[in-house]
């Protein structure tokens, strides 16, 4: 009985805290298993055993759904006035999306326009303001990308139209300037589901030497941090199985995007 114990009293110790190591979650194994014996030999003990249990998965949920975002700061009034509530976009699974900073998919929103209502299609997405305040940000959906308009100052040419409608990325960095700020250097997407112009800032831009296994060459490295499209063999993905992708800086996605041999092209889309 009192080895029971002694096993309970250094197998439980981890367990009022949600982050845990690999080694930490074969004792939690472990401890499922001894907890069955514990139950006919000692009882009570099984019992605490058990109410560490509830406690440590509780935490660890906790931690599992929390959010960039303090709901708490949203005004959800924003969203009602655009036909949306917080419980549908809960439903929809596009809430914890918008709560870590990302853009929804496209939603049916309701805009009010004096008498009338126009029901357009958009993704939303939760932003700060100056004064940082949480906001509703609204990229309605187009019918195709304004190419042949200066976007933040830069004129595109028709071989960077091709591009940008053949792969959704222009390839290359481009220096662009927003209204009453100095110009920065800027990777251009398209966002495939709005037709929306996308620019990320290049020095926002984190990209790895080393990815998914594979050490890039000077010259892959140099091209992906050029925003050109690079193809990378042998890499290997969290199954274990190794796979072949083009790599190349998507604005939209704020970083690397893997392009593979059957992804349609995006005038396909």
């Amino acid at each position: 009985m009192k080895n029971m114990e002694v096993w309970y009293l250094n197998h439980t110790s981890f367990l009022p805290f949600p982050s845990i190591s690999t080694l930490q979650v074969r004792s939690y194994l472990q401890l499922l298993t001894h907890t069955i014996s514990l139950i006919f030999l000692c009882p009570c003990t099984a019992v605490n055993v058990i109410k560490n249990i509830v406690i440590w998965t509780k935490k660890s949920k906790t931690k599992k759904n929390a959010t960039a975002i303090d709901e708490s700061k949203v005004d959800w009034k924003q969203l009602d006035d655009l036909g949306l509530s917080r419980e549908r976009l809960e439903q929809s699974g596009e809430l914890e999306k918008m709560l870590n900073w990302q853009k929804s998919n496209l939603l049916t929103i309701a805009v009010p326009i004096g008498d009338t209502t126009i029901y357009t299609e958009a993704r939303l997405a939760f932003r700060t303001d100056d004064n940082g305040n949480i906001g509703l940000a609204i990229h309605p959906l187009r019918k195709e990308p304004q190419l042949d308009f200066p976007y933040m100052g830069y004129k595109f040419s028709p071989e960077e139209k091709e591009a940008l409608l053949t792969t959704g990325n222009l390839g290359k960095t481009i220096e662009v300037t927003l209204k009453n700020a100095e110009p920065f250097s800027a990777y251009v997407s398209i966002d495939p589901q709005t037709n929306e112009i996308i620019a990320l800032r290049a020095d926002h831009v984190n990209i790895p030497k080393e990815i998914k296994g594979i050490t890039l060459s000077d010259a892959q490295y140099k091209d992906l941090v050029e925003g050109k499209a690079v193809k990378v063999e042998g890499m290997t993905a969290k199954s274990g199985k190794t796979f072949n992708a083009t790599l190349q800086v998507n604005a939209e996605r704020k970083g690397i995007k893997f392009i593979f041999d059957n992804n349609h092209g995006f005038k396909e889309r």
